[in-house]
């Protein structure tokens, strides 16, 4: 049984044979390597799990002569025999012979390479004259809380990892997550955290710090929240997009738009009907803008089957047709039109002046205008036609 370090992991056969250069008895490094057979707990088939230590792990492997003999014959292998298989990495690597480090003898000083790393460097654990620190990765995680390993973790040596978490913090806090995490830190962090903590929770998250949380616990359970730095896009090709609001909802319930900035809100209909419907009330309101309606080429109707239209305003009220238009003031009610007609089975004009200055017809009316003033055509009221 031997210890050394990988010096390679290159294989043209993607078979799994990494080179070790191992240790002599005085913790010397071999130059020359020995073709050492990778070994996982399942593997095989195209199937299992692979994951290679990086060069410079410290390993452990030993000699197989006979067991690893057979497979050779198996394989017919006999130019380049398996001898050697790996048995495990050793939880320290880095390592410097004794005299080419500036590393203090002192145990409690810790390794400040990493902001949470508190691994402290031991001094001759396994063979004579060399130094090494701890391998385990993320050291300063898992150790974290009581000096005990609570954590399980898969680190990628490009720094991608996978965290599984089950302890308690000294401080008192619950840890109960399964973290996914990029190298440049892209996450996908299932934390089942009490309620209490907040952490009751799925985030997925990007290194920017876009994105989307879903809350079981907390002060806003049962919740979802979207946020991006930037914009956001829905886009169905062949179905639909609904957004509903279920029916025993609280009354607080509320479905908003906001648009804070200094942007156009805008809703666009290419093909079809655009439908507001509201069982009770529909309320639009411009605080310091206009509100415009408008039909390019078809019309605009108004219509309520069941009660009353009412239109109000504190200046002017004008509606226009071509070169026709009915103005409403505060004061006053002007009629322009190139030819204005009143037709009922009963017309009442009261007025203490009635000024008509345009070619007017009453028609189908029966009566007499009363105190009124015709320009340029002076004598006894005319009647009604």
């Amino acid at each position: 049984m031997r210890i050394g370090i990988i010096a390679s992991t290159r294989d043209i056969t993607s078979g799994g044979i990494i080179k070790v250069q191992p240790l002599d008895s005085n913790g010397q490094v071999a130059d020359s390597t020995i073709d050492v057979v990778w070994l996982s707990m399942n593997v095989g088939a195209g199937q299992g799990i692979f994951s290679m230590p990086g060069v410079g792990t410290m390993v452990m492997f030993t000699r197989a002569t006979e067991a690893l003999g057979s497979l050779n014959n198996h394989l017919r292998n006999s130019d380049n025999p398996y001898e050697w298989v790996f048995i495990g990495a050793l939880t320290s690597q880095n390592i410097q012979r004794r005299g080419e480090s500036s590393i203090s003898d002192d145990k409690n000083n810790a390794d400040e390479g990493n902001d949470t790393q508190k691994d402290y460097l031991q001094r001759d654990p396994l063979v004579k004259n060399i130094i090494v620190d701890s391998g385990v990765p993320e050291a300063g995680l898992v150790y974290a809380d009581n000096h005990l390993p609570q954590q399980d973790v898969w680190k990628h040596k490009c720094g991608h990892k996978y965290v599984m978490s089950h302890k308690i913090t000294d401080k008192g806090r619950h840890d109960n997550s399964i973290l996914f995490q990029t190298a440049i830190g892209k996450k996908v962090h299932i934390d089942d955290g009490p309620a209490e903590t907040k952490m009751d929770r799925i985030t997925i998250t990007d290194e920017h710090q876009n994105r989307i949380i879903i809350r079981t616990g907390g002060d806003n359970p049962d919740s979802s929240t979207i946020h991006t730095i930037r914009n956001q896009d829905y886009t169905t090709e062949k179905g639909s997009q609904v957004m509903t609001i279920m029916p025993g909802a609280s009354e607080k319930s509320l479905m908003r738009r906001d648009q804070l900035g200094a942007g156009n809100m805008e809703d666009f209909v290419a093909q079809a009907d655009y439908r507001l419907t509201a069982e009770k009330n529909i309320l639009r309101i411009s605080h310091n803008g206009d509100i415009e309606e408008r039909a390019d080429t078809g019309s605009i109707a108004y219509n309520s089957t069941l009660a009353a239209i009412s239109l109000e305003a504190a200046t002017s009220i004008t509606l226009t047709c071509g070169a026709s238009t009915i103005t409403m003031t505060p004061g006053t009610i002007a009629i322009h039109s190139p030819t204005v007609t009143i037709s009922g089975s009963k017309a009442a004009i009261m007025s203490s002046s009635l000024d008509i200055l345009s070619t007017t017809t009453l028609a189908g009316v029966t009566g007499t205008l009363n105190a009124h003033q015709h320009t340029g055509n002076l004598g006894a009221p005319t009647p009604i036609i």
